[in-house]
């Protein structure tokens, strides 16, 4: 491969990141080296200042393997969000201070036609594979996740309240581009991710499949006044996210996908799935 095409990454901005993670996923392709060992070696040779330093203090098993490295390649070199006027925040009363303290809450999720309260989301989920997560829900409290947030009319992240092992609710999407498909049917994985000390760490997903890319994004929750929780890709917060439940051999199976509305327009999963809503509870 000629030396002007391969990638280089300085750690610039999120853009840079993303261009840099597509650029070694199709060099991966071209070169026929279908090895998360040889791509994560091969991304660190392309790395230079800010970049290469943040590198060298990952974890020895991050750096070694290009699943876990990509993933904390992107949550690293993430977007910023733009601040938002108090003036216009729905949450955040007139002429109080921006920085509220945390809320911490359970995540119902309940029956969009009725209201039938599913169960929380829990804190173990049993995973089937491509089948989204058997079990992912709880009747009872004490078995539900407790996550926190600061309230904002922007899309914030959902931190753990347990934070032994995993620090952060997250969506998953595994696709090569960034964006979301304005007419699409794509899956979105609920994940949680462990920045801190293993950068890389994640569980409740489904392993990517070789030669595709995995774009985790943490800041993807709109809450609302009334405690609705939306879940929202912040490259294309345009195309719905819902969600949607089945019943598996160990519960029900809760799955999350870009334009719902047109999934359940599919006699299978009109027959057979049952369209759902998420609203935060405080504790």
């Amino acid at each position: 491969m000629a030396e002007r095409n391969r990638p280089a990454f300085r750690g610039s901005n999120a853009a840079e990141a993303e261009d840099f993670v597509q650029a070694v996923r199709r060099t991966a392709w071209v070169e026929g080296k279908f090895d998360y060992e040889w791509m994560a070696a091969y991304a660190a040779s392309q790395m230079s200042g800010q970049a290469l330093r943040w590198h060298m203090s990952l974890p020895r098993d991050v750096q070694s393997s290009w699943d876990k490295l990509e993933v904390a390649l992107l949550d690293k070199f993430a977007p910023e969000q733009a601040p938002v006027a108090p003036s216009y925040d729905p949450i955040i009363p007139s002429g109080a201070p921006v920085e509220l303290a945390p809320w911490t809450g359970r995540i119902r999720v309940t029956e969009n036609a009725t209201g039938r309260f599913v169960g929380y989301l829990a804190k173990k989920w049993s995973t089937q594979a491509d089948r989204g997560f058997g079990g992912a829900t709880s009747r009872i409290a004490d078995d539900a996740l407790l996550v926190e947030f600061r309230p904002s009319s922007a899309l914030t992240t959902f931190d753990l309240v347990d934070k032994s092992n995993f620090h952060r609710l997250a969506l998953k999407l595994r696709h090569d581009r960034l964006e979301l498909d304005s007419s699409g049917c794509q899956s979105l994985e609920l994940i949680c991710l462990a920045p801190g000390p293993k950068p890389g760490s994640m569980r409740y997903s489904t392993p990517s499949w070789m030669g595709y890319v995995a774009h985790v994004q943490p800041a993807v929750w709109k809450v609302g006044v009334d405690g609705s929780i939306t879940p929202t890709w912040p490259n294309s917060p345009q195309v719905e996210i819902g969600g949607y439940i089945t019943m598996l051999r160990d519960g029900y199976g809760l799955m999350l996908v870009a334009n719902i509305a047109k999934q359940m327009e599919n006699d299978w999963h009109r027959k057979n799935c049952t369209p759902v809503k998420f609203e935060f509870e405080h504790v």
